[in-house]
């Protein structure tokens, strides 16, 4: 059984400025957000990525049932604002 944690990173996926490219998101992600989330031990992070299907389907999803979000507001994304709206409309722990 499974007792680890849901976190949810809300993030840019894509270049958002010259400076922070996709490649720079998805660095940021895997070598510096997701081991300080997963480092105690008891959490999983998440994060969406940019796959075909029924992207927003999962993206919701995610945001409703995570036990934790971590919100990446860097260069003013829209995106990222529109999935923090979703998360704080369930009123569930969210750190920006």
């Amino acid at each position: 059984m499974n007792d680890r944690k849901t976190c949810f990173v809300i993030m840019p996926f894509s270049e958002t400025s010259a400076e922070h490219t996709e490649e720079y998101w998805t660095t940021h992600f895997e070598t510096f957000l997701k081991p300080l989330i997963e480092g105690g031990g008891d959490w999983t992070a998440r994060r969406s990525t940019a796959l075909r299907g029924d992207i927003i389907r999962e993206i919701i999803s995610d945001l409703v049932t995570a036990h934790t979000v971590v919100v990446d507001l860097t260069d003013s994304n829209p995106n990222v604002y529109w999935e923090l709206g979703v998360r704080q409309s369930f009123k569930h722990g969210t750190l920006t």
